[in-house]
């Protein structure tokens, strides 16, 4: 399994990484996470077609994690994508997509693949591109899922600190986790839905993790960028990881 970031910040951009957003490549295909920024472009440089994509798991519907949905299947329609589609996520996410896509009439055309949308809840098991999914729900201001694929990476997706990630992945060996600030702020992020850095270390120390990823952070310099890694690391008991846009990690 790979997984290779399109972009790893919170909802505001910066001039090094885009909103969170990555593609899963798995041995039966390949699963994007969320749809941000510019993610046909970004499949391509991973030498992934859009034709050839297998689902899509959005975890939930705030614009930073959705908005590039409309772009995607505009560019199926272009394509002429015969494949059909998967698009996985809770049920008020999943109305708000076709809602949004709405807008721009991608739904009732006969240029479009099949699409096929899995309403997916707390414990659902979901196999996608040859992979194992089990979601859990976060702690989120909106309905929001994160996922264990494979037994090998555990995704909290946005929310205040979950212990669903311990009862779903307690030995998950790679950790994908919200970092969007620094613990001495951590009451006013847990209030809002997100997780201090410190407490994605202690998060990725607790499932005894090998490898930890930090996103959805709030930095727009090296610096912030480094603050969070080091503080989460702290709590980890080992490096945290700010991933690099378009490089392709092995799991």
């Amino acid at each position: 399994m790979q997984i290779v970031f399109f972009g790893a910040n919170g909802a505001m951009q910066s001039r090094d990484s885009g909103n969170t957003c990555f593609v899963l490549r798995l041995e039966g295909g390949n699963v994007l996470v969320d749809a941000s920024g510019d993610p046909v472009m970004r499949l391509l440089r991973a030498g992934i077609s859009l034709a050839d994509l297998g689902a899509i798991i959005l975890t939930h519907r705030h614009t930073d994690h959705i908005y590039a949905l409309p772009s995607i299947f505009h560019n199926m329609r272009l394509l002429r994508r015969q494949k059909p589609l998967v698009i996985a996520s809770n049920q008020p996410t999943l109305d708000f997509a076709r809602s949004l896509l709405g807008v721009f009439n991608h739904l009732d055309r006969d240029d479009l693949c099949a699409v096929h949308w899995l309403a997916v809840e707390e414990g659902t098991e979901l196999y996608l591109a040859g992979g194992e999914f089990r979601i859990f729900s976060t702690p989120h201001s909106v309905p929001c899922c994160g996922f264990v694929c494979e037994n090998n990476l555990v995704y909290g997706a946005d929310g205040a600190p979950n212990p669903a990630i311990e009862r779903f992945a307690p030995d998950a060996p790679v950790l994908v986790h919200e970092a969007s600030g620094l613990h001495a702020d951590a009451a006013e992020l847990n209030a809002q839905g997100h997780s201090s850095a410190w407490q994605a270390g202690e998060t990725a120390r607790k499932i005894s993790a090998r490898k930890l990823f930090v996103c959805g952070l709030r930095a727009e310099t090296p610096n912030d960028v480094a603050a969070v890694c080091r503080e989460a690391g702290e709590a980890f008991g080992k490096p945290a990881q700010f991933p690099q846009t378009d490089r392709a990690y092995e799991i």
